[in-house]
């Protein structure tokens, strides 16, 4: 089921050429490298309930950005490939926001559906490092 919608993703938005799914493998054509970045779901038959996956989230078109979504026990995770570079990077946030002009990144880390910190990333070196906020004032 993965497979059909990770493709129909791809395709709906205009990638099909450079990202898909066989399986449980997602496949990602970028620029600077020969082979593919590949994310393999993790598969073991002793616990069938906690087998983390991925599956594409969304693509910024104008920026050339998709995000991959993977979600595993207690947690979720969010990894941004810019597609005309071929960079990419992990992050344990939510709600990933790309400034304008890919500079900064911002997300949120929430634990059983409340906001604990709000995070705030800047490009440096080339890959997205940062701080944190604390959106409410501890007592």
């Amino acid at each position: 089921m993965r497979e059909d919608a990770d493709n129909a993703f791809s395709k709906q938005w205009g990638i099909s050429d450079k990202v898909i799914r066989e399986r449980n493998a997602i496949y990602i054509k970028v620029a600077n490298r020969k082979k593919p970045l590949v994310f393999v779901d993790y598969s073991s038959p002793y616990e069938e309930d906690f087998n983390p996956y991925y599956s594409l989230q969304d693509y910024d078109k104008s920026r050339k950005l998709l995000t991959i979504h993977q979600s595993f026990y207690e947690g979720e995770s969010l990894t941004v490939v810019n597609l005309a570079t071929g960079f990419w990077q992990d992050f344990s946030l939510r709600k990933l926001s790309v400034s304008p002009d890919m500079r900064y990144i911002v997300g949120f880390e929430s634990e059983l559906g409340a906001t604990e910190h709000v995070n705030i990333l800047e490009r440096q070196s080339g890959y997205y490092e940062g701080y944190y906020l604390y959106p409410y004032t501890p007592s």
